[in-house]
């Protein structure tokens, strides 16, 4: 890894979601997310004196009880961080790090050691993809005749492409071979939650202006205002497009089948959900440790591809074809299509055209010319 990549990568994981600087006074709630301890004091007073729930601005999970901690190894990485000029955090300055040549060498050396350990992690995540076995072949193939012209899929057969990665290399148009076929869902309805609107089609979702009083269905999301896909994928590779446009909260990705239902969520993958979210301006991987990811322009449509037997979910910038981020995962059961949004005006679209054989590719995941059966 570049050291000007770590230094973003660094420069990122000190910067608070709130206030959009480095902390101050870092904290960390119970969900595991970090703060500046004004920041967020300052936002659950917001929200108390509406008498909405103390909740974290970026999962969303409850707290009955003001809860945070000081984190005080995160407060030691934003001192070392700011030796970095905040303007241009894809370059160093020489001469702010050439004013204490002790320091300069203790910041060398933690740039070293960062790089060291991502470097063996991702030696060991192309070691387990490389072992994985074959996914077994779906058991029955869905009856195209119940399904609508709302969301667009491209189904590729066992031939696979190199793997997409989790950086963000300089993006290009790949064309694959023509895919054998296409499928088309939808959302599916009685798995939404009541504050959700669904258009007619199935095609479009946003934020109603009330909750409808809807029987309390085991597979309807109850609280937190998403939507699954009406079928489920157990092998293969797929992609497809959602329009977000001026949204400004929502998040788009995959979701086990299994996935909890009821409650507040925790849209990350240790709770079985593999997504991209738009939240305060910016764009998020929502992982274990909270990716911003890295995009220069406002996301219009988003695509999603995903490899069920390589256990890969990619999400990439369908106008400009830009990778923005890539999940690892071992699936073991159906995953779907997912939707979540807060807002009531601009609503999220499952792009209508069809893919005629274009897949947006990085250089390091152009495929073999071998054709795709």
């Amino acid at each position: 890894m570049a050291g000007s990549d770590l230094v973003q990568e660094l420069q990122l994981e000190v910067t608070c979601s709130i206030c959009t600087k480095y902390m101050e006074v870092p904290v960390m709630l119970d969900c595991g997310h970090n703060y500046c301890e004004d920041c967020i004091s300052q936002h659950w007073d917001r929200v108390e004196e509406e008498e909405e729930p103390r909740q974290c601005p970026l999962c969303f999970r409850s707290f009955r009880q003001r809860s945070f901690r000081q984190n005080k190894s995160l407060a030691n990485v934003v001192e070392i961080v700011q030796w970095f000029p905040s303007q241009d955090v894809r370059s160093t300055s020489s001469s702010t790090m050439g004013k204490d040549p002790q320091g300069r060498q203790h910041l060398l050396h933690f740039l070293q050691d960062g790089q060291q350990m991502i470097l063996q992690k991702l030696q060991e995540m192309e070691e387990r993809n490389g072992t994985r076995e074959e996914g077994e072949e779906r058991k029955e193939e869905p009856d195209p005749e119940q399904q609508d012209e709302n969301i667009t899929l491209s189904r590729s057969g066992s031939e696979k492409p190199s793997k997409p990665r989790s950086q963000s290399p300089e993006p290009c148009a790949c064309r694959l071979p023509l895919l054998n076929s296409v499928q088309k869902i939808q959302m599916m309805g009685y798995r939404a939650s009541p504050e959700l609107f669904l258009s007619s089609d199935r095609r479009s979702v946003r934020l109603g202006d009330e909750r409808k009083d809807l029987p309390n269905y085991h597979k309807r999301f109850d609280t937190a205002p998403c939507v699954l896909a009406n079928e489920g994928f157990s092998f293969g590779r797929y992609y497809w497009e959602v329009e977000v446009w001026d949204a400004g909260c929502w998040a788009v990705g995959v979701a086990r089948k299994s996935v909890k239902r009821k409650g507040h969520l925790r849209l990350t993958p240790e709770h079985d959900f593999w997504t991209v979210e738009m939240h305060m301006g910016k764009y998020w991987a929502l992982n274990t440790s909270l990716a911003l990811v890295y995009c220069n322009e406002r996301l219009h449509r988003v695509g999603v591809y995903l490899d069920y037997t390589e256990g890969q979910v990619a999400f990439y910038n369908a106008e400009s074809l830009a990778h923005l981020y890539t999940f690892t995962a071992s699936f073991t059961e159906e995953i779907f299509p997912f939707f979540y949004t807060k807002d009531k005006t601009t609503p999220l679209v499952i792009n209508r055209s069809e893919i005629e054989g274009w897949i947006p590719l990085t250089e390091q995941t152009q495929p073999s010319p071998a054709p795709i059966i």
